[in-house]
């Protein structure tokens, strides 16, 4: 058994008519997402990087 068997499609019938407004609103709201990721990536990387220079200099500050 393939590990990703569970993923593939239905093999049933698919609608062939979209609406297209569906699919507009669909793409504006994974485009919103996608930049809401990139922001919240950039924002923790921001966090993660200046408590590590804080354990750093905690570290430092109790050797002397």
């Amino acid at each position: 058994m393939m590990l990703l068997n569970w993923f593939r499609r239905p093999r049933g019938k698919w609608s062939l008519w979209v609406d297209p407004d569906v699919e507009e609103e669909k793409r504006t709201l994974q485009a919103e997402l996608a930049q809401t990721v990139v922001t919240f990536e950039r924002r923790r990387n921001g966090v993660h990087e200046l408590a590590t220079v804080t354990l750093n200099s905690m570290k430092k500050g109790k050797k002397r």
